[in-house]
């Protein structure tokens, strides 16, 4: 390994490392700790322009400090994380996350500047979440029913939800009915119906485990 792949490494390990504690952070210190994060994703790129890697944990950096931010600050984050998932793509086009995180932006995008679910910017979210679908059959079918919902079309987000159950790509019951983007479909018969069908399965293998747990202490 040549001596810039090391830095360019050791680059890398930091910015995400920082990008892990601005999370943690608020107000100027999460936002000098985001910079340093960029300022290291840049110089890994200058070692290895072709670090698909650092462009989608870059983007990933943008996408959460945008979500520190509201107006226009929020916007130009959400839209610099989807340049650096696109660039990304164009170097390994098959990293599914970089596809979802691409089209969670593009409607965080259209959150920040007021735009309606029947706005483009959720088009152009739910061609990224197809993308990440033709990469990992189901990696992004939740993603695609908070879209549905959002457009009251109830019967393309049963579809999805199932399919994301089909492919084990659920959250847990209880963030799911949280979940705002569900919120036109989460006091629908169908729906309570489906959260409770969800909640008697994870019932089911919690008992299994510990029946499980049970008899191997008995031994």
């Amino acid at each position: 390994m040549s001596l810039s792949n090391i830095l360019g490494k050791s680059n890398l390990k930091r910015a995400i490392k920082q990008t892990k504690e601005a999370r943690t952070a608020t107000g100027e210190q999460a936002d000098e700790l985001f910079r340093e994060a960029y300022r290291n994703y840049s110089a890994t790129l200058r070692s290895d322009p072709n670090t698909a890697d650092a462009l989608n944990n870059w983007g990933s950096a943008l996408f959460f400090q945008g979500l520190t931010k509201t107006g226009e600050e929020a916007v130009r984050l959400f839209r610099t994380a989807g340049e650096k998932f696109s660039a990304c793509l164009i170097i390994d086009p098959d990293i599914p996350s970089a596809a979802i995180d691409w089209g969670v932006a593009l409607m965080e995008e259209a959150r920040a500047s007021g735009f309606p679910p029947s706005h483009s910017l959720y088009d152009q979210a739910r061609e990224k979440f197809f993308l990440a679908e033709k990469i990992q059959a189901g990696s992004a079918s939740y993603n695609l029913a908070c879209i549905h919902s959002l457009r009251n079309e109830h019967d393309e987000c049963l579809k999805y939800l199932n399919a994301a159950r089909e492919y084990g790509n659920l959250p847990e019951p209880d963030q799911i009915g949280m979940d705002s983007d569900l919120g036109n479909v989460s006091n629908t018969p169908w729906f309570r119906a489906f959260l409770d069908t969800l909640k008697s399965g994870q019932r089911r293998i919690e008992l299994q485990e510990r029946d499980a747990e049970e008899e191997s202490t008995d031994v």
